[in-house]
């Protein structure tokens, strides 16, 4: 729900995609891993799922549907973005993937600390 995707590859790794920050790190050699490591590591569930963040954005009358998640008014790769009730709104899955996909493309081709200014186009 909130800017993570699981993969699986075709050799059986599991990576965590953050679309907020664009970063992709693998999290288990197997599924089976993955697995137990969602059994028995809550601080990882934490990191990775947020659940107090959740449950402040349901409290906030920010419900996601089957097929929505959470998107970001400003990016967390930004210093102004935050995983903060105020930034996030919730988007169609596909909507949220897609764009950030196109942005985070985008961004991978600038030098570090360089200044952004995103133009939202129909």
């Amino acid at each position: 729900m909130v800017a993570g995707v699981f993969l699986e590859k075709p050799d059986s790794e599991v990576h965590w995609l953050d679309t907020g920050t664009g970063l992709v790190e693998q999290v288990a050699s197997t599924r089976v891993q993955f697995e137990e490591i969602m059994r028995s590591s809550p601080d990882l569930l934490d990191e990775w799922f947020l659940p107090p963040l959740v449950e402040r954005l349901h409290a906030a009358g920010k419900r996601p549907a089957v097929g929505e998640c959470y998107g970001f008014t400003i990016l967390p790769i930004f210093a102004e973005g935050k995983y903060d009730t105020d930034n996030m709104f919730v988007v169609p899955v596909r909507e949220q993937l897609i764009g950030m996909a196109d942005i985070h493309r985008q961004l991978n081709e600038l030098p570090e600390g360089v200044s952004v200014q995103i133009k939202v186009t129909d």
